[in-house]
């Protein structure tokens, strides 16, 4: 969004006004936002639930800012009858536990560390209880700062993927003949929650009895450490990337595979 004061609002209003003025702003440009998704979403969902609500109740419609992809699952009669504010709804929700989730396990490793770190002060002549207790208090406030701003970062850029001209954006994505028969069982953009591969596997090789369990990769495995470095591969695009084990754990949720 661009700024809601120019220079010479900037040095009249006070540091109250400007900030009141520029949260207004912000949250007119979310709404407007939120708005445009639900258009963008409104005609899909009632394609679906006219064609195919008597099989499916949810779908996953996908959403990503850029850098981290979600699927959100949303009631498609719910939709329909809120004209598609509830998938925005659905979409806050969905972020705000998951980046709880995400720093606060984050935050309980960095307790750990501190646990063993804190018994050096002895050394310093500082009592390691009074260490553990400033240092652990800082440590929370740091990680709810983080959050918040994950959160919010995430909400005000987060939108549909760019589907291509005719396609839906929250339908099944059609499967590559070249790709591996695992990913059938990968939600696409728009992916029903039902069998992703429904309508495409008879046209795929039969995927092997062990594609199922690589689909969701054990994320809290105890066999790496946080600064271990490991080779991901997406099982979707063939990508790999060479990453700390701490960076790896939510592309590992989202479909990613450590390669042995």
């Amino acid at each position: 969004m661009a700024t809601p004061v120019d220079a010479a609002e900037f040095e009249r209003l006070s540091a109250a006004d400007l900030t009141q003025k520029t949260y207004a702003a912000a949250q007119a440009a979310y709404r407007a936002k939120c708005d445009r998704i639900a258009g963008q979403a409104l005609p899909v969902l009632e394609n679906v639930l006219r064609e195919q609500g008597g099989q499916f109740q949810n779908i996953l419609v996908p959403f990503t800012d850029g850098i981290k992809s979600i699927q959100i699952p949303t009631n498609l009669q719910r939709g329909v009858e809120t004209r598609g504010q509830s998938l925005t709804t659905d979409l806050e929700k969905a972020i705000v536990l998951s980046m709880i989730d995400e720093h606060w396990k984050e935050h309980l490793r960095n307790m750990d560390d501190l646990r063993q770190n804190v018994q050096g002060a002895v050394y310093e002549q500082k009592d390691p209880l009074l260490v553990y207790k400033h240092e652990s208090f800082k440590l929370f406030k740091d990680m709810v700062d983080e959050m918040n701003a994950s959160i919010l970062g995430f909400l005000f850029r987060a939108g549909l993927p760019q589907a291509e001209p005719g396609q839906a954006p929250v339908r099944q994505a059609p499967a590559a003949p070249a790709r591996p028969a695992q990913k059938l069982t990968t939600s696409g953009p728009g992916a029903e929650e039902a069998p992703a591969s429904r309508g495409t596997a008879s046209r795929s090789a039969t995927p092997p009895p062990a594609a199922a369990p690589k689909q969701a990769p054990a994320v809290s495995s105890k066999k790496y450490g946080r600064n271990d470095q490991v080779t991901i591969v997406n099982l979707m695009t063939g990508e790999q990337k060479q990453v700390k084990f701490k960076v790896a754990e939510p592309l590992l949720a989202q479909g990613w595979q450590i390669l042995g």
